[in-house]
């Protein structure tokens, strides 16, 4: 069991940040942790670019609710056009965007300077993706963990957890794609009947 100084999320969605928390692992909030649909390759440019376009306000589009599904109350949704975020915990509901999109905006300036100034602190650091679709392209996955170790000065160490349905529930299949970079392998996603489909399969993972 290797031992980390910081632990931080790279999403996919709000389960990595709510599992992380569960299992005491989350000390303060990053910039990927109540953020989802954008894919792997668009989160690791954006650390790459420094956050570059990151949040602009005429980058956000109103997003309906689907009330098929749990959704927050407190909260309006929008979608970002620009990177393929969707914020569905950060706009209070009815608040007009030109209202509330500066403190948002404050927020996630304050979790990106902290988030750029911990992976550049020299220590050894773990960064964690779980999500439930696969990536099906290690040679991606290897390419940008690389590129973030060689930008920053922590030593950076991978987690990625990979959503696989045609495994058996409750298998999980381990591959290690570098010294630096874990990938696991299993059936995350919750069946429709179960009450927390963000979290999937609980009892794995």
């Amino acid at each position: 069991m290797k031992k980390f100084d910081v632990i931080m999320s790279l999403g996919a969605d709000c389960a990595c940040a709510m599992y992380m928390k569960k299992h005491v692992m989350r000390t303060f909030s990053s910039p990927f942790d109540w953020l989802t649909h954008a894919d792997f390759e668009t989160r690791m440019n954006l650390i790459l670019n420094d956050f570059e376009n990151f949040l602009n306000f005429n980058d956000l589009r109103f997003l309906e609710k689907d009330l098929n599904v749990f959704n927050d109350e407190a909260c309006d949704y929008y979608e970002n056009i620009r990177n393929g975020f969707f914020y569905y915990h950060d706009f209070k509901k009815d608040v007009p965007l030109e209202e509330s999109f500066a403190e948002v905006e404050l927020k996630y300036k304050r979790r990106i300077d902290r988030f750029l100034r911990v992976l550049n602190s020299n220590k050894k650091i773990l960064l964690i993706y779980l999500t439930h679709y696969r990536i099906n392209n290690d040679e991606l996955i290897v390419k940008y963990c690389k590129k973030l170790c060689e930008k920053f000065s922590s030593e950076l160490h991978f987690l990625i957890i990979e959503n696989n349905l045609d495994m058996e529930v409750g298998r999980i299949c381990e591959v290690s794609l570098a010294e630096n970079i874990y990938k696991y392998n299993l059936h995350t996603s919750a069946t429709s009947n179960e009450q927390n489909m963000t979290l999937g399969q609980e009892k794995y993972i």
